[in-house]
């Protein structure tokens, strides 16, 4: 009996491509617009605070998608939650940072600006449960 190569293991699960999660992010950005747009009565302010919220949502997820499409190169999966666990730690400094400058340095309504932030993180959950996932090296469960 002879030693035999061992495959690399498909991962069972399915994956999103790097496409898709750009598209996730774009999602946010149109939704972000349209926020504005529905602020757009109440004035320039409002609508100007809404598009400030939905982009500190779009700056912070690019942070987490940035950690994790680095660390999807690596088969190892506990890089990978490293990289999720990274990455969530900076998007939630991020969202910090982004908050905190806009409230001190830009006359923002707070209203607006949590209602566009909001609105981009469900847009991004939606987005995620419409978007199919990949199934990574065609893995098909076996049958018994």
């Amino acid at each position: 009996m002879g030693v035999q190569p061992t495959a690399r293991r498909a991962r069972p699960g399915g994956f999103l491509r790097a496409e898709q999660i750009h598209q996730v992010l774009i999602f946010q950005v149109f939704a972000g617009g349209i926020i504005a747009l529905a602020w757009a009565p109440g004035g320039a302010r409002a609508a100007a605070s809404a598009a400030v919220g939905a982009a500190i949502a779009v700056v912070a997820n690019a942070v987490l998608v940035t950690c994790v499409i680095r660390s999807r190169r690596h088969p190892d999966p506990g890089r990978l939650l490293l990289a999720f666990y990274v990455g969530e730690m900076g998007k939630l400094l991020a969202s910090a940072v982004l908050f905190a400058g806009a409230f001190i340095w830009l006359p923002v309504l707070p209203v607006p600006v949590m209602t566009g932030f909001i609105v981009a993180l469900l847009v991004h959950w939606v987005a995620l449960l419409w978007l199919k996932p990949t199934n990574r090296n065609n893995h098909r469960p076996r049958q018994r």
